[in-house]
């Protein structure tokens, strides 16, 4: 479906199963029941799809994971926009399931990154490179959706501008 949380009922969801309304409330007991499903399955193969295998140098790990992430984002635009898009600073499980991803990433970008600091505890925002990192991702995210709905770059400019924002974040 391509429709927002709020425009599905579950007689929809049904429908588009090809199963009975029934049916999917033996297995979810509301709509937010399934959503969350829907949203922690997302999660997991995200971090899975964004994940790159140790060993990788590190400027070609950030580019590679930046690079998967975009083809994630392309890929599941509906989800994507629907997700970021859709009030999710008001539901508190699916908060957690958004800050968890988030949390995952800046972890992999500050073990990963080429540069001479301390990795004590990987985010801690009170550091320069939690901050720069953790505000990396609210950047990846507003110009990713951005980038979705209008298309005015193509997809190796975009890499290039995070990849240009993030190395002068440290500067």
């Amino acid at each position: 479906m391509s429709r927002r949380y709020d425009q599905v009922s579950m007689d929809d969801v049904a429908s588009e199963a090809g199963v009975s309304k029934g049916l999917v409330f033996h297995y979810f007991t509301s709509k937010r029941d399934l959503y969350v499903a829907l949203v922690q399955e997302a999660a997991v193969e995200f971090l899975e799809a964004t994940n790159v295998p140790e060993g990788t140098e590190p400027i070609a790990m950030l580019a590679t994971g930046l690079g998967r992430y975009l083809d994630y984002v392309e890929a599941s635009s509906t989800g994507y926009l629907a997700l970021l898009r859709s009030g999710l600073g008001v539901d508190p499980v699916l908060f957690d399931l958004a800050e968890n991803v988030r949390r995952t990433l800046a972890e992999r970008m500050l073990a990963n990154l080429p540069l001479d600091m301390p990795h004590g505890s990987l985010v801690d925002l009170r550091s320069n490179a939690g901050v720069v990192v953790r505000g990396f991702i609210g950047f990846v995210e507003a110009s990713s959706l951005e980038w979705l709905e209008r298309k005015e770059m193509s997809r190796d400019e975009l890499l290039a501008l995070w990849l240009r924002v993030l190395v002068a974040g440290f500067k």
